[in-house]
C-alpha cells in the first residue's frame, strides 16, 4: 500500500493523506488540529466542510504530494520524498527524491552526487541507518541553498 503526505502551499502545513482521487484531482487529508480548534471556537459547524469530525479535501494543484519510501529512520518515522536526512556516507545532509529514470528513491547530497536509497535493506547496512532532520518545505535551512534549488528544479543529474 502506498503512503503519501501532502504539503499545503497556502497554509504551509504538512498533512497526512487519507485518499487521492487522480481522476478529479482531489486529495483528502486528516484535518489539522488547529483547524478543528478554529471550527469549534467559532461556534461549531453549519456545513460538511466545517464539521470538525470531517476530513479536509484539497485540489492536488494546491500542494505537493510526497510518496513514502516505505522505510523508517532510526526513530521509526517513515521517510518520504523531500525529507532531509543525515547521511552516514557524507558529512553533509541529503534530500530524498524519486528518480524516474531508474524507478527508485535516491538521496541528493550536498556535493551534487547521489546515493541510491536502498529500499530492500540489503546494502545500506540495514534499513534504519538514516535520521530524518526535517523536510524541504518546513526546514529548508538544514541544507544549502544550492542543494535546495537543485532539488526544487528537479535537477538530479
Amino acid at each position: 500500500m502506498y503512503n503519501f503526505r501532502f504539503w499545503d502551499k497556502k497554509h504551509k502545513k504538512m498533512l497526512i493523506v487519507l485518499s487521492i482521487d487522480f481522476d478529479y484531482g482531489w486529495v483528502t487529508t486528516k484535518r489539522a488540529e488547529e483547524k478543528v480548534d478554529e471550527i469549534l471556537e467559532s461556534g461549531g459547524h453549519h456545513c460538511w466542510s466545517c464539521d470538525p469530525e470531517q476530513d479536509d479535501s484539497y485540489e492536488t494543484y494546491t500542494g505537493i504530494l510526497m510518496l513514502s519510501t516505505g522505510l523508517k529512520d532510526i526513530h521509526e518515522n517513515y521517510i518520504y520524498e523531500g525529507d532531509i536526512l543525515k547521511c552516514p556516507f557524507s558529512p553533509r545532509n541529503g534530500i530524498v527524491y524519486w528518480d524516474q529514470g531508474i524507478c527508485s528513491f535516491n538521496i541528493l547530497l550536498e556535493d551534487g552526487s547521489t546515493h541510491l536509497f536502498d529500499t530492500t535493506g540489503n546494502y545500506d547496512y540495514g534499513r534504519n541507518i538514516w535520521d530524518i532532520l526535517g523536510n524541504v518545505y518546513e526546514n529548508e535551512n538544514m541544507v544549502s541553498q544550492k542543494l535546495l534549488d537543485k532539488y526544487m528544479k528537479g535537477d538530479f543529474e
